[in-house]
């Protein structure tokens, strides 16, 4: 996944990142099944609508039909995550929505030093208004299909669904859970 993508024009922003979920193809069916994560992504959208992101961790976790449910041999943590795109949307109504071609890099996998995975394709990434002048936002969802490359998998297409971890985890978790877990821990 290439991640967060949702600055304005000109301005640097930060997200805490993404969770979601990708189909993957490596021999024209889609059959590979992956939960994945980024964590921290910076990014930067310039004037003319091309932008760049940085992410210094993301985690791919790869489902089995098998007994051992996740698959050691196909996930993967990368520590240098970044990507190049260019952005159609019209962001004059201060919406960080994003839609254009992207190309991306994960490279340096825990366990393979020498492991690197080209990406690209279309990224569509739907953000909330960002009125408050704030670098940071709240990136709603992530919709992305593309080509990838590796030396591990060969190549194949994937598509891919993520929403933002502030999203994801009152997904799973609601505000009355949390306020029953410090009733409990407070002795009320």
């Amino acid at each position: 996944m290439t991640g967060v993508l949702y600055s304005l024009n000109g301005e640097f922003s930060i997200s805490l990142g993404i969770l979601g979920v990708s189909i993957n193809s490596d021999n024209g069916w889609f059959s590979d099944l992956y939960l994945y994560g980024r964590f921290l992504n910076f990014m930067y959208q310039f004037e003319n609508g091309l932008g760049v992101t940085l992410s210094p961790l993301t985690f791919f976790l790869h489902f089995e039909d098998d007994d051992d449910f996740i698959s050691s041999e196909k996930s993967l943590l990368t520590f240098v995550n970044t990507s190049l795109f260019y952005n159609f949307a019209d962001e004059s109504d201060r919406r960080s929505d994003v839609f254009g071609p992207f190309v991306s890099i994960h490279a340096i996998a825990h366990g393979n030093p020498r492991f690197v995975e080209l990406r690209c394709g279309l990224i569509f990434s739907a953000g909330g208004n960002n009125t408050n002048a704030s670098i940071f936002n709240l990136e709603l969802l992530v919709l992305e299909v593309g080509y990838k490359y590796n030396r591990n998998n060969r190549h194949g297409f994937y598509a891919s669904i993520g929403i933002n971890l502030i999203a994801a985890a009152r997904f799973f978790g609601s505000e009355d859970d949390f306020e029953r877990h410090q009733r409990e821990r407070e002795g009320f």
